[in-house]
């Protein structure tokens, strides 16, 4: 540690000690809430940013922290301090703006460019650049900067709710994004209300695996402005408040026809109401899809038993299943699927080898007729996985004997199912229990897997 202007015996041991740094994590405050990766590590002891400014005029030419290769800074407009810290090394570098210091969208309009260009001339190997969240009207300023950073394999880019002037078709197509020959990731927010059909050109991105949307418009035409040919996975979160019923289902059809190859679909709907039935119905023509994640935030969407068979119906190739409606279930409680899904899933999904569902709703009467399905039925012997984020009862009196009919039911239904893998996932949301009706279904499966001698071909 520095106390004091450094004699050159102490300059020396810190030379020593930063050539040995390769990740920095900076928060502005110690009191800011907004975390960076607290997951990889934990939260920092504040260096002020005046001290790195000092540091960098005793090193001179020499890079302060020569083998950087990953920065974590939460700025405001007229911080120049993540300058210093730029070096050749840098591998990644995530930004974030600072929610304690309220300035102008003018500011980060001059702001955010500068910090792109400074990035993409003293990190000139940089591989992943994220930064967020950004106001709309922003984004305008800075897309023509990102093709600079010409080794990018991953890019995102996130933007606060959408307000002022949004980014037009028009200015994305010309802001030489098929530069970034290397692009692997690409996150954007996005709000388009233009027609993109009018754009002079497309977008193409060759080396792209993975598209992640964060859509505020649900313009079906904006997706027409990128090729992809190597796309493979895509994830879009739609919060249009003006989207019609009929809009989603329109908004998934545009989807299949710009990416019909891709083997990943997330989808999370975050305004306005849809029947689940219309929304799958373009899924069909994915022809590749193995992954499919449906999310329901703030939109008003019920997922019963016989909608997840026709899903399953429409896409029987399906290796992945997630659907997570944890967040909206106090207003769509009575279309919450029964313990029949589980049959559904043994019967229509015979490729599974995963699912996590946020729901199930089990009783008496619906277990005992299950169970006598399970005569006919013909076993799931792929699934290994199966996570339910909460289990709730028809009737609290039969809670107890309701999850030991459920516990026999999975073990006929999955007889390879693996409880320790089960419980090994993390939850999807804070709603998802970890130890609750679920874990216990589990434990007894294991009971009665020990009693009976049934294998498990995993």
């Amino acid at each position: 540690a520095l106390y004091s202007i450094p004699d050159a015996h102490q300059w020396a041991r810190f030379c020593y000690y930063a050539d040995r740094v390769r990740v920095l994590v900076h928060y502005d405050s110690p009191n800011t809430n907004v975390p960076f990766d607290d997951d990889k590590f934990p939260r920092p002891t504040l260096i002020l940013p005046s001290v790195w400014f000092y540091l960098k005029q005793l090193s001179g030419d020499r890079a302060l922290l020569p083998a950087l290769r990953e920065l974590q800074w939460m700025t405001s407009p007229f911080d120049t301090e993540l300058f210093d810290l730029l070096c050749p090394s840098l591998q990644r570098i995530c930004v974030r703006l600072n929610p304690m210091h309220p300035h102008t969208n003018a500011e980060w309009d001059a702001h955010l460019p500068l910090l792109i260009r400074n990035v993409a001339a003293l990190a000139p190997e940089l591989r992943q650049f994220e930064v967020g969240a950004i106001p709309s009207n922003t984004l305008r300023a800075i897309v023509p900067e990102l093709h600079k950073m010409r080794h990018l394999r991953h890019l995102a880019v996130d933007v606060k709710c959408s307000s002022g002037r949004d980014m037009d078709s028009q200015a994305l197509s010309v802001a030489e994004l098929d530069t970034l020959e290397d692009l692997q990731y690409f996150r954007l927010g996005l709000a388009i209300e233009d027609d993109p059909r009018a754009a002079p050109s497309t977008i193409t991105l060759r080396t792209l695996h993975s598209l992640a949307v964060v859509d505020s418009r649900g313009n079906q035409e904006a997706y027409g402005l990128s090729n992809t040919p190597s796309l493979r996975s895509f994830d879009a979160t739609i919060r249009s408040r003006n989207i019609d019923p009929n809009g989603y289902r329109d908004l998934l059809f545009a989807f299949t026809q710009q990416f019909p190859d891709i083997a990943s679909l997330t989808l999370t709907l975050d305004e306005g109401g849809a029947d689940l039935i219309r929304v799958i119905e373009p899924l069909h023509h994915l022809h590749a899809l193995r992954t499919l994640s449906f999310i329901v935030g703030e939109a008003y969407v019920g997922v019963s038993s016989a909608e997840v068979r026709v899903l399953l119906e429409r896409v029987p190739h399906l290796s992945s299943l997630t659907i997570d409606f944890s967040s909206t279930m106090t207003r769509i409680s009575n279309s919450m699927p029964w313990t029949g899904l589980l049959l559904h899933l043994a019967q229509f999904g015979s490729e599974l080898t995963e699912v996590f569902l946020s729901n199930l709703k089990l009783s008496a009467y619906e277990l005992d007729r299950a169970l006598a399905q399970t005569v006919l039925a013909q076993p799931n012997t792929q699934l290994v996985v199966l996570v339910i984020g909460r289990v709730t009862h028809g009737s609290p009196l039969d809670a107890q004997s309701d999850l030991a009919k459920c516990a026999v039911l999975v073990l006929r239904l999955f007889p390879n199912l693996d409880p320790e893998r089960c419980r090994a996932c993390p939850p999807k949301s804070y709603y998802w229990e970890t130890a609750g009706a679920w874990n216990t279904i589990l434990t007894e499966v294991e009971r009665l897997r020990s009693m009976t001698g049934t294998p498990m071909d995993v």
